[in-house]
């Protein structure tokens, strides 16, 4: 595999990609200051070593990691301003995103990185600590655990994910964790999510009902480069059932829109 470019190689891009999200005033809750630049530069470096040796990412070139990775995990920041002292759970974080970008941009808040591959989850705490994120954590147990464990179930604020599963699926991972109030944002594209919401919209809202979850809603970030990127919102209005999550593995084999 070809080696990265090195940072100084690299530095007029990075630049170009900064100025143009300092532009988007709605979009971050503050400019990037000089440390938060450097971390995201160094977090594609570090992706870039760790895909030597793992299979982390297919998107090694830096235009498309930076919109495929970069901007596309903090394209639920302004979904997240206002949330005070936010407990954030990312639930099959991969390679570190969203959480690990998240927690570059929003370092006022505590992130659980739950990735059940341990290699991947050693690796997103070895970054986390290379990048000096302390409120960082990282679990590579199954979500469908988790979700019935005391220390993790009605504790978070907000719960995201990318690319891991279905909607109907995605509901059973995130409601147990969230509190009531909470809100659960899932990265979804144009194309998956039209067929999943035309397969039957009627039971989507009927299996967040089941969860405690209210209505789903749809919102397009309407950033540059990811016009086919769009996030799913569910809000918690109710305690979740105790029967929920399912035992691993039976919410993906068996979804509740089925049933």
């Amino acid at each position: 595999m070809a080696q990265p470019p090195a940072a100084s190689d690299i530095d007029p891009c990075w630049h170009g990609y900064f100025d143009a999200l300092h532009q988007m005033t709605h979009f971050l809750p503050a400019p990037l200051d000089p440390t938060q630049q450097d971390q995201l530069k160094r977090l594609y470096r570090l992706v870039m070593e760790g895909n030597e040796v793992m299979n982390l990412t297919r998107i090694t070139e830096l235009e498309g990691f930076w919109l495929r990775h970069i901007l596309d995990s903090l394209s639920v920041v302004p979904k997240m301003v206002g949330v005070s002292d936010a407990k954030i759970a990312d639930i099959g974080s991969g390679a570190g995103f969203p959480t690990l970008p998240l927690a570059i941009v929003c370092p006022s808040y505590s992130y659980t990185a739950i990735e059940s591959v341990k290699k991947k989850a050693a690796f997103i705490a070895q970054a986390a600590e290379a990048l000096g994120l302390p409120r960082v954590s990282v679990c590579d147990e199954r979500v469908e655990v988790l979700g019935q464990a005391e220390a993790y179930r009605g504790m978070y604020d907000v719960v995201v994910s990318r690319a891991v599963a279905p909607l109907p699926v995605l509901l059973e991972y995130a409601l147990p964790l969230l509190k009531v109030g909470g809100q659960a944002l899932f990265y979804k594209s144009v194309n998956n999510l039209a067929s999943e919401l035309d397969a039957a919209p009627d039971r989507l809202l009927a299996v967040s009902k089941m969860l405690g979850g209210g209505p789903l809603s749809v919102h397009n970030p309407a950033l540059a480069g990811l016009a086919d990127h769009r996030i799913v919102t569910v809000h918690k209005v109710a305690q979740t059932a105790a029967k929920f999550p399912r035992k691993p593995g039976v919410p993906a084999k068996k979804p509740l829109s089925k049933r």
